[in-house]
C-alpha cells in the first residue's frame, strides 16, 4: 500500500513559509498565575466557614435537643452557599 502524501515535518514546513507553528487552543490566552486578592478572600471565607460550622456543632452538643438542628442546618446551608458563590465569582473573574 503506497502513501498518498509523503510525511511533512510541520515545524520545518511552517518555518520555511515564514509562519509560526500553530499554538494549542488556549495557549495564546494563557497568562502566568499570580496571586490576587480573591485568593486570600477565598481562604479567609473558607476558614471562617469551617470555624462557624464547628461552633454550630458545639452549640448542638451543648443544647442536646433535636429542635436546634433546624436553625443550625439552615445556617450551615447559608454558609455553604456563601462559599460556593465566592468560588463561582472567582471562576467567572478568571482568578
Amino acid at each position: 500500500m503506497a502513501l498518498l502524501h509523503p510525511p511533512v515535518d510541520l515545524p520545518a514546513a511552517a518555518a520555511s513559509e515564514g509562519d509560526a507553528p500553530p499554538q494549542p487552543a488556549g495557549a495564546a490566552a494563557a497568562e502566568p498565575l499570580t496571586e490576587t486578592h480573591g485568593d486570600s478572600g477565598l481562604i479567609l471565607v473558607f476558614t471562617a466557614a469551617v470555624l462557624v460550622i464547628t461552633l454550630a456543632v458545639v452549640v448542638v452538643a451543648a443544647v442536646g435537643s433535636m429542635w436546634i438542628l433546624v436553625p443550625v442546618m439552615a445556617f450551615d446551608f447559608a454558609v455553604t452557599a456563601a462559599v460556593a458563590l465566592l468560588i463561582g465569582h472567582l471562576l467567572a473573574d478568571g482568578a
